[in-house]
């Protein structure tokens, strides 16, 4: 969670999942739930959708209802997804702790309605997602932190106007150069900020 090279962070996280299972019987459940959460959510964001459904079928404490939500949208069903990925964000958000996980759930609702080529209600999730991060200020220097906040902003580029759209791509590519492991989107992101005026 503290690596910000996407393919070192889930080797990592790949690793200690396994160690957990095998070392830490009886502490189980809450280890490998925050564990396979994080590496479910590494998995869908490289779109390597085998190792994100494993991963999230694991997941079995305050964040199973966001894990279902990632599972409808493997299944196809972004609809149900975009819904549950929303109620399990407004279940996560009372308590300061839990908010990092309500802001991927909009953060998951955003990409789904991307998807499904609905504007207005990616942009609105997005920008929710983003109001939550925000409130996040103990955390803002971890990189399981700045790298959702880089993939909201990547998101956004994509779907707001300039000059928004070159600010927001400016910041995201600059973060996802320095991590590693994100040329394409970095060179991607790089090709909005600097797009003719």
């Amino acid at each position: 969670m503290f690596t910000e090279h996407a393919g070192a962070a889930a080797r990592r996280l790949r690793d200690m999942c396994q160690r957990v299972q095998r070392f830490h019987a009886r502490e189980i459940n809450g280890r490998l739930s925050e564990c396979a959460y994080h590496l479910g959510w590494l998995a869908e964001e490289r779109g390597d959708t085998g190792e994100a459904r494993d991963a999230m079928h694991m997941v079995d404490d305050v964040r199973k209802p966001l894990a279902q939500a990632y599972l409808a949208a493997l299944d196809g069903k972004l609809d149900a997804a975009i819904e549950q990925a929303r109620s399990a964000a407004r279940g996560l958000e009372n308590e300061w702790w839990n908010k990092f996980f309500a802001g991927d759930g909009f953060l998951f609702a955003a990409g789904c309605a991307h998807r499904l080529g609905r504007r207005a209600a990616a942009i609105d999730n997005a920008r929710a997602a983003l109001a939550i991060y925000d409130q996040l200020d103990v955390i803002k220097q971890a990189p399981y932190y700045q790298r959702r906040v880089a993939r909201t902003r990547a998101l956004l580029a994509h779907l707001v106007t300039a000059p928004e759209a070159r600010t927001l791509a400016a910041a995201a590519a600059a973060w996802y150069r320095e991590a590693g492991g994100y040329d394409a989107r970095a060179a991607e992101l790089e090709a909005i900020a600097t797009a003719s005026r």
